[in-house]
């Protein structure tokens, strides 16, 4: 039935980059009535762009410290950690196509 939905909306909207705009720019809009993105409906190339505002790059230095803090505890007293984190995230590179099989399975319901 979404697939339905999906391919009549395609019908109706005869510009892929109009489709595209419209399945996402609410999206994109949550993130800048949250002050984190400025949306730019008026692009040469695009139909929109979206820039990281200073309030949004200052959230993601914030998520790589947090990242980094945790890190930190997870390989503490570990030996060769650098190497560990590595292969973890090798593993986690690994595993999304697993996920993602499991998310099609579920037609993408949470």
């Amino acid at each position: 039935m979404a697939l339905l939905f999906l391919i009549l909306l395609f019908l109706k909207i005869n510009n892929i980059f109009e489709f595209h705009k419209n399945i996402f720019i609410k999206k994109y809009q949550k993130l800048e009535n949250k002050e984190l993105v400025e949306v730019n409906t008026e692009c040469e190339d695009l139909p929109y762009d979206v820039i990281l505002t200073q309030k949004g790059l200052e959230l993601i230095d914030e998520i790589k410290d947090l990242e980094k803090e945790w890190n930190d505890i997870i390989v503490k007293d570990i030996e060769e950690s650098d190497k560990l984190v590595e292969l973890l995230k090798e593993a986690i590179h690994n595993a999304a196509p697993i996920n993602l099989k499991h998310k099609k399975q579920q037609k993408f319901v949470f």
